[in-house]
């Protein structure tokens, strides 16, 4: 009967309803990636599905509801699968400004351009240089002729100038590269990666000139007090190790630490993600169980757990594997908060709905893939495995 009951097994879609929700979602998504099909198509099958689901949902559902339903739950599939074709190439006709913004920056490769904008992030490259991301507002041509535009700008210096700081308005002279492309099938695809990361343009920075720290980018601000408190407090050899185990600032850290926490297991400590946020959501659990017995304890605790984990995600410069690791736990915790702790599956499928939903394009994100993948194969797989394994090995006798 054991054997009988195990071949017969099938997968209680019935019980995930945000798991099928996700998983015609995301088959929407690839569908758009490959068919490519222009923004105002893809609106236009959007509309015309859902106005035959309300159609026949709330309309004929009443008078033939045993012919209809059936009917009516594949149009229900069909408007997901169309809705995430729709919020693909939504987001692909945004990209389309720039590639027009690289188009015309692709030609004054190897001219200087002034610009005038905004420091967003400062890094390391593997040379020691400076790395600057840098949000322009106006650009100067020789011409004399200016250009209001914002666009995102990768720019390199070898000696990076010492008051940049995230927030910080500037103006820099500069010299656009052409982008790179990849010249055999096993190379990583440098331009493909700004292309997807949103940069119009990269190249050197020829001059460096400060203005002054704008009035926005409060995580920026925030995040520079945090980073200048860990310089004050730690010494100066482990500066940069604290700054990469605590928010996931590996540009500063010697090649040498890098290789030593590759060759030893370890790199997964200084990738900000769910370990670091498992660490920031640990000690709220404990108080939970006194937050139950009073009337307003649950909502408080929710809110001090959303403020909890925004403020880490922003210290972090909120990056893609820190949004996804405080969205999971804010949905587990909260689930605990208010007794809905039974299914996981369900939790874990909405996290990747939401994520979804704000960027369809993260479906095709390795962090992504890996991420969920990993906590799938955990909640899935492993319950049978264990159902097929022996009762000996199962319970440890």
């Amino acid at each position: 009967m054991g054997g009988k009951d195990s071949s017969s097994y099938r997968f209680p879609f019935a019980s995930y309803p945000a798991l099928r929700i996700v998983l015609l979602l995301s088959s929407g998504i690839v569908l758009g990636a490959i068919l490519a099909i222009e923004f105002r198509l893809s609106a236009i099958c959007a509309l015309v599905l859902l106005i035959l689901w309300l159609f026949f949902e709330f309309i004929l559902n009443r008078t033939h509801k045993a012919a209809i339903s059936h009917t009516s739950a594949i149009l229900y599939c069909l408007l997901i699968v169309a809705a995430g074709f729709f919020l693909y190439t939504i987001q692909m006709k945004s990209k389309e400004s720039v590639q027009e913004t690289e188009k015309i920056l692709s030609l004054f490769e190897g001219e200087d351009l002034r610009m005038e904008g905004k420091v967003l992030k400062i890094g390391t490259s593997a040379s020691g240089g400076t790395v600057l991301v840098f949000e322009s507002h106006q650009t100067h041509f020789l011409n004399g002729k200016s250009w209001y535009r914002k666009y995102l700008v990768r720019a390199y210096s070898d000696a990076g100038p010492d008051d940049a700081v995230p927030g910080l308005r500037a103006i820099i002279t500069f010299r656009p590269y052409s982008f790179p492309k990849r010249r055999n099938p096993h190379e990583f695809d440098y331009g493909r990666w700004l292309r997807n990361e949103g940069f119009s343009v990269h190249g050197g920075v020829e001059s460096f000139q400060t203005q002054e720290l704008t009035n926005s980018g409060g995580w920026s601000r925030i995040r520079n007090r945090v980073i200048s408190s860990i310089e004050r407090q730690f010494s100066k050899p482990t500066v940069p190790l604290a700054k990469a185990l605590f928010l996931g600032i590996k540009e500063d850290l010697n090649p040498e630490i890098k290789a030593l926490f590759s060759r030893s297991g370890l790199s997964h400590v200084m990738a900000v993600s769910g370990l670091h946020v498992g660490f920031v959501v640990a000690p709220f659990w404990l108080i939970i169980p006194f937050l139950w017995g009073n009337r307003y304890g649950k909502w408080a605790g929710l809110l001090i757990l959303t403020f909890l984990l925004m403020g880490y995600a922003g210290l972090t410069g909120f990056t893609a594997s820190v949004c996804r690791a405080s969205l999971m736990a804010w949905l587990l915790t909260a689930a605990k908060l208010f007794h809905k702790m039974s299914n996981s599956i369900n939790l874990t499928a909405s996290a990747g709905l939401v994520l979804l939903l704000i960027d369809p394009s993260q479906l095709f994100d390795p962090g992504f893939q890996l991420s969920f993948s990993a906590v799938f194969v955990i909640l899935l797989v492993m319950p049978e495995v264990l159902r097929w394994l022996p009762a000996g090995l199962r319970f440890g006798r």
